[in-house]
């Protein structure tokens, strides 16, 4: 077992020596053919720096394959100390901060290791993936492009950028990056489900715009991509949530009540069927509270909604928002009845200061809603 083990250190050294040794740019030569004059040979202690830099690299491989985390990234700072420009180690270093959920240093790592070597696909795949995960989507999104310049075949670094430019809600760019990331490989459903995300981001532009025929346009094209990401990917929860979410948006674009009443009906069976899946989906709670509004006015069971969605995550704008909403039905319902039955003087406010409570929360959270800001305005001016 220890001779296996020297044997596999000296190795991975006589590896790791060549990669240092023979990587970088070749030297140009002039138009006549003859070779640049190189620069002379490094003194001798400069190589036995990099030894001893690739034997700490070889310490700390098999540290980390002993889960010793702390003393490998101990050997890969050391290594680095002695030969600061050692991309393998700055690499290494990220797949270890990557490993342990450490996304910050990581991405700090992998991006010292691509200033050093520009050419190193996987460091820039890996920056894009670490910094996307802490939604640092700017620093993703550069690193994603430049992968995708060094690999333009690789689905997952297209992908990648085109859900980071996605998030910064630079749609044209995003559609291009999931096209080409499409267009790699067509059989892969997440493209099509980024593509509907696209559109159906869109048709809030469009609806924002009273632009009707167009926001109604591109919420086609956003069902038909999740259609294909379903057939592709099989019931996947996700995909359904918003396909069910593009439904409801079209249904609230409709004048016909019975094409309504069919596009929410739809969602509504697409998110018990995904809540069947995956019960603690917050985003399937959200808008199937929306359907018991819409649909079947059904305070109590948009309320047991919202109401789930809320012990899943808490502090979700839309959530809040919802709970707020229902609160103030409730309250304008009880308001209604006080006025027939001429008890207006006793009416408790219990109900309404609940939702005033809530939309605080969600504008708190999300403080880009101007329609919640204007219905809370009118309310609180009562």
């Amino acid at each position: 077992m220890l001779k296996r083990q020297i044997c596999y250190r000296i190795f991975c050294i006589a590896v790791i020596i060549s990669v240092i040794t023979f990587s970088g740019c070749k030297e140009p030569t002039s138009n006549s053919g003859a070779p640049k004059l190189t620069a002379s040979p490094k003194p001798v202690e400069d190589n036995d720096a990099k030894t001893k830099a690739v034997q700490l690299y070889v310490d700390a491989m098999m540290l980390r394959d002993l889960q010793r985390w702390d003393n490998a990234i101990m050997k890969l700072n050391n290594a680095i100390e002695i030969s600061p420009d050692f991309s393998l180690a700055y690499s290494f270093k990220g797949d270890i901060h990557q490993l342990n959920k450490q996304y910050k240093i990581s991405a700090d790592s992998y991006e010292k290791a691509t200033k050093i070597d520009p050419w190193s696909f996987q460091n820039f795949a890996n920056l894009g993936k670490v910094s996307q995960i802490i939604k640092d989507y700017q620093r993703a999104v550069k690193a994603y492009v430049s992968a995708c310049e060094l690999k333009t075949d690789d689905f997952e670094v297209h992908l990648g950028a085109g859900r980071c430019y996605y998030e910064l809600e630079d749609y044209e760019l995003a559609f291009d990056y999931g096209q080409r990331a499409k267009e790699i490989k067509a059989d892969k459903g997440q493209a099509d489900v980024l593509i509907g995300d696209i559109y159906s981001a869109r048709s809030e532009t469009f609806s924002a715009n009273q632009q009707v025929n167009q926001a109604k346009s591109v919420l086609v094209d956003a069902t038909t991509a999740y259609k294909r990401a379903l057939e592709a990917e099989g019931n996947k929860p996700q995909i359904m949530v918003a396909l069910a979410v593009t439904h409801t948006k079209y249904a609230l674009l409709l004048q016909n009540e019975k094409e309504r009443k069919a596009n929410f009906s739809f969602a509504e069976e697409l998110l018990n069927s995904a809540l069947k899946k995956e019960p603690h989906n917050t985003k399937a709670y959200n808008t199937l509270g929306s359907v018991q509004l819409y649909l079947h006015n059904n305070l109590d069971a948009a309320f047991d909604c919202y109401t789930k969605a809320a012990g899943i995550e808490e502090k979700n704008w839309t959530t809040q928002k919802g709970l707020g909403v229902v609160y103030m039905l409730k309250y304008m319902d009880a308001r209604e009845i006080a006025i027939e039955q001429k008890t207006l003087a006793k009416l408790d406010d219990a109900l309404k200061q609940k939702a005033f409570k809530c939309w605080d929360v969600s504008l708190a959270l999300n403080p880009d809603q101007p329609e919640l800001r204007n219905i809370y305005g009118g309310f609180k001016g009562e």
